[in-house]
């Protein structure tokens, strides 16, 4: 278990705390992870969010054994599990809240490749616009996700997609796929009216094609500036990503998220 804590990147007061938790709980920690490997997650969702982190910790015992029969490396275990320790943050370090997005990683459905984050994804969604995509709807693809945390470098991206590539050839080569997709604040069509040329994500935004926005601005608001304010001028301008936001709301801009793809064949 002290491996897998290890794993998780816990700030080190929290990680006292959980081997503290832990040590007067393992029994029914232990209980839980066997429960959700047999029937999934739900049995999380009335647990404190210490348990819950303890829980999902003791789980990686199992995400271990699937990695090792994929022949995948441990230190991408290591750094897929990180992003435990990130929305333990998240929830001010009071434990894990976000156990939902996390089951995605122990069920090795989602794996850390370098910079970004890539989820074993089939399109399905009713709201998605496919009469602007180059597959149908059901397609496997791999989604990206970016984790927050780290410089998001063009160079580090490429190099991370082309990883990726090889890591789904050589570890998953029964899952079929065409398309790297990503829906994201990151990718809304409209960010260059406040951001600099040079800014990293219009550079990230270069690596896709870009198919159909959506203009609901609640997660960007969110990853901006934390959290939604009923007056626009009392959003924080700590940053110039924060500054140029604000002004461009105040001014009347609308926030989004956008939906693009890079074909497997570009990589």
């Amino acid at each position: 278990m002290e491996k897998y804590i290890k794993f998780a990147g816990l700030d080190a007061d929290l990680e006292n705390r959980l081997i503290q938790y832990i040590s007067s709980h393992e029994k029914k920690i232990n209980s839980l992870a066997e429960k959700c490997k047999k029937h999934g997650f739900s049995c999380l969702a009335r647990r404190n969010d210490m348990m819950r982190l303890a829980v999902c910790i003791a789980y990686i015992k199992y995400t271990e054994e699937d990695y090792k029969q994929l022949g995948i490396d441990e230190n991408i275990l290591k750094e897929t599990m990180s992003d435990i320790g990130i929305w333990c943050k998240n929830n001010d370090n009071k434990g894990l809240k976000n156990y939902p997005w996390i089951q995605n990683h122990l069920k090795a459905e989602l794996f850390k490749i370098g910079r970004l984050q890539y989820q074993l994804f089939k399109c399905t969604y009713v709201t998605f616009d496919y009469s602007k995509l180059p597959f149908k709807k059901g397609e496997q693809t791999v989604f990206i996700h970016i984790p927050q945390g780290e410089p998001l470098l063009l160079s580090d991206c490429k190099d991370s997609l082309k990883m990726a590539k090889d890591f789904f050839a050589t570890h998953l080569p029964a899952y079929k796929f065409n398309y790297f997709v990503c829906k994201s604040w990151l990718l809304y069509k409209d960010n260059h009216l406040f951001m600099k040329p040079s800014s990293n994500i219009l550079q990230f935004q270069t690596l896709f094609e870009i198919a159909f926005t959506d203009h609901t601005d609640s997660y960007a608001i969110e990853r901006i500036f934390g959290k939604k304010q009923f007056n626009k001028k009392q959003y924080a301008e700590t940053t110039s990503l924060q500054k140029g936001a604000k002004e461009y709301m105040i001014n009347g801009g609308k926030l989004g998220e956008s939906f693009g793809y890079i074909p497997l064949s570009k990589i």
